[in-house]
């Protein structure tokens, strides 16, 4: 067996008695809770205990059950039996020990504390008297604490506190080495204990009046209040460890058996030590996360419900990190979280919220003849402000099927392109200029007036241009036969001139496009300028010219009935050519591409 030790000490009483002649009125009941919750009940509740490593309650009761309970109230193991009687204190000795330890009334002189075992529900069989106490016939022990080393037990027939010394290896008496008074004008019952080691307070719990009076642990007078008035009969008290705050909950038990918890409860925080574990220079009463240098206050955080990069700063996250949740930002400068471009219209009601530009579809209309008119029949709707290929911006065309919108559709009329004329006009040479045309001899023009050697009429009866010499006079010599003279060949110039109704190169067609293939390069390419150009089908482009003759040049080996589009840049003498995803450079004299 251990050898008892007890460590005997001069006990000063008029320093534990310093609390002596204080006559400041109770302050109010120092929770914000001033009415508490019932979390449990159970008859006759006593004593009550936290056990600071497992975060749970222990109440002893006088009819001999120790209750284990959470800060809900509720109950994970109870013990019992007949052999205990009237346990009114309970305390933790070791945090670290699964032993607690049940202060006995008596009503003779000597009061008891018996040791409990959590492990196994029961006495272990160790106790030690307490000697010296002022007792009376039911009010004797009526509180027991642990304090620094000692056991402090509380006398309800004087409202003292006598401190003993004992030696927990083994069973015996304990050494009284004082008593104190908590408040000395407070003689009577002194109902329970509880000892706060972080802040050096220890709680005296006196239910006659109900008084709360706070000491130093050795017994130095702080402050008493006055217990809520929803309470009565308190039997036990106990504050739950909450330094780094500056308060806590706290646990008042009633002989009628109600367990009250109250919220709230301020606490002495200045006294706490000082923590600071991760050692960024911030307590661990105000580090939001004491274990991490980096963050020691709660961040704010705005929403970003549209993902774009701006928060809302009526919407926000608090947290004690330095990454923002997920859908939260770090700014709130979002004017509308519902629009992700930021133009002014909800996503909802936005075509693309991904381009502040645009916000509402287009709607384009079919061009079918080129002519930049569309038709408001044909639509294309986009998100876009490009205009679709074969489509325009506006539907001012009143026949999509008429080029050059002169009444005639492109299928009947000989020249689209010019709304001047579109039916062909026959015309008759007039090979002797006297302004009458040979019947026999006629063309087609797609024009309003003849060309150049051709009339409207067909009056001419001879149209040969030839004068007859007159007859001489007869001589004895025969006058030779004249020569027939023949008909003068047509001259035709090497390519074809538009829309002068002539066959020019005399190939038999009229006014048709020139090509490298029929006429080879333009005669005058040095000298003439380009007019105009246009797209065509199948991979071609049309080039007018000055001199009033026009090429049609194939850029691309394609059959397609879309057009060809052109771009016309004239410093380099060249046309930009697009077909699809292809482009070509051709020359705009010789076609070469």
């Amino acid at each position: 067996m251990i050898k008892q030790y007890i460590q005997k000490t001069v006990f000063i009483s008029a320093l534990l008695l310093a609390s002596a002649n204080i006559a400041a009125a109770s302050e109010a009941w120092p929770a914000t809770d001033k009415t508490g919750t019932e979390i449990a009940f159970y008859s006759d509740a006593s004593g009550i205990v936290y056990q600071e490593r497992l975060g749970t309650f222990f109440i002893v009761t006088n009819a001999g059950c120790v209750k284990q309970i959470n800060l809900a109230g509720t109950e994970l193991s109870s013990y019992c039996t007949s052999e205990w009687k009237d346990f009114e204190g309970i305390t933790v000795a070791d945090y670290d020990s699964n032993y607690l330890y049940l202060g006995l009334e008596s009503s003779s002189s000597t009061q008891a504390v018996y040791e409990f075992d959590l492990s196994t529900n029961s006495l272990t069989g160790k106790s030690w008297t307490l000697s010296g106490m002022s007792v009376a016939t039911g009010a004797g022990l009526e509180g027991l604490e642990y304090v620094n080393g000692y056991f402090y037990a509380a006398s309800q027939n004087n409202g003292k506190i006598y401190k003993y010394s004992v030696d927990l290896s083994s069973s015996g008496s304990a050494s009284l080495l004082g008593s104190f008074y908590p408040y000395s004008d407070y003689t009577k019952d002194l109902a329970a204990l509880s000892y706060s080691k972080d802040t050096d307070t220890l709680y005296s719990l006196y239910d006659g009046g109900n008084r709360l009076v706070t000491t130093k642990g050795d017994g130095t007078y702080i402050n008493r209040y006055q217990l809520p008035s929803t309470t009565s009969n308190e039997e036990g008290f106990v504050v739950v460890p909450n330094c780094s705050k500056s308060t806590t909950n706290v646990v008042l038990t009633e002989d009628s058996g109600r367990i009250m918890l109250f919220s709230g409860f301020s606490i002495q925080s200045v006294q706490c030590p000082v923590v600071d574990a991760d050692n960024d220079g911030y307590a661990a009463t105000v580090d939001c996360n004491d274990n991490d240098a980096t963050i020691s206050s709660n961040k704010t955080y705005y929403r970003d419900a549209d993902g774009d990069g701006l928060g809302n700063a009526t919407v926000t996250s608090s947290v004690c990190s330095l990454t923002a949740p997920s859908g939260y930002v770090t700014n709130g400068s979002d004017s509308n979280d519902a629009d992700y471009d930021n133009d002014g219209v909800s996503t909802s009601s936005d075509c693309n919220d991904s381009d502040n530009s645009i916000s509402a579809n287009q709607t384009y209309y079919r061009d079918a003849d080129g002519d930049g008119f569309g038709t408001s029949s044909t639509t294309s709707v986009a998100c876009s402000y490009t205009v679709p290929s074969g489509y325009v911006t506006n539907a001012s065309d009143s026949n999509d099927s008429d080029y050059d919108n002169d009444g005639v559709s492109t299928s009947s009329d000989c020249n689209d392109a010019d709304n001047t004329v579109s039916s062909y006009l026959t015309v008759y040479q007039d090979f002797d200029g006297d302004g009458l045309g040979n019947p026999n001899v006629s063309q087609q023009v797609c024009a309003t007036s003849a060309p150049t050697g051709y009339v409207t009429n067909n009056t001419d009866t001879d149209d040969s241009g030839v004068v007859s010499e007159p007859t001489p006079e007869p001589t004895p010599e025969p006058t030779p036969e004249p020569e027939p003279v023949p008909e003068p060949e047509p001259t035709y110039s090497p390519i074809e001139y538009l829309n002068n109704g002539v066959d020019d190169d005399g190939d038999g067609k009229i006014d048709e496009w020139n090509t490298l293939e029929s006429n080879g390069v333009h005669p005058d390419a040095d000298s003439i300028s380009v007019t105009s150009f246009a797209g065509a089908t199948n991979g071609a482009i049309k080039v007018r010219y000055d001199d009033g003759s026009g090429y049609r040049y194939t850029v691309f080996a394609t059959t397609t009935s879309k057009l060809t589009r052109v771009s016309w840049y004239e410093a380099a003498e060249s046309i930009l050519v697009k077909l699809n995803r292809k482009y070509a450079v051709v020359d705009a004299f010789a076609g070469s591409v």
